[in-house]
């Protein structure tokens, strides 16, 4: 469970082109199985996080695509510390 805030800034030369900047905080439930190497850390891990990203909508169809970078510094528990690996490609229907 995350909650974020973002702040979208246009391009100004390039209509429905976007780039974005946000922060939040999460709490990330994990459940493993026996065996699993991470079992003397909690299951419950809080941490913080930040956004940066692209997104575009094409303007003759409903569709918006991302690109984003989010680094998360978990507080507690399994995989505490910074990672900066995280990130997503998006593809959404847009209502319009």
């Amino acid at each position: 469970m995350a909650l974020a805030a973002q702040y979208n800034i246009p391009f100004e030369n390039i209509k429905n082109f976007n780039w974005y900047i946000g922060v939040g905080v999460a709490a990330y439930l994990w459940n493993w199985k026996d065996g699993f190497n991470g079992e003397g850390n909690s299951k419950t891990v809080f941490g913080t996080f930040a956004q940066l990203g692209l997104d575009y909508k094409f303007k003759k169809a409903p569709i918006n695509i991302s690109l984003d970078w989010m680094p998360v510094f978990q507080l507690s528990g399994y995989g505490s510390g910074l990672a900066i690996v995280g990130g997503a490609v998006g593809l959404r229907y847009v209502f319009q």
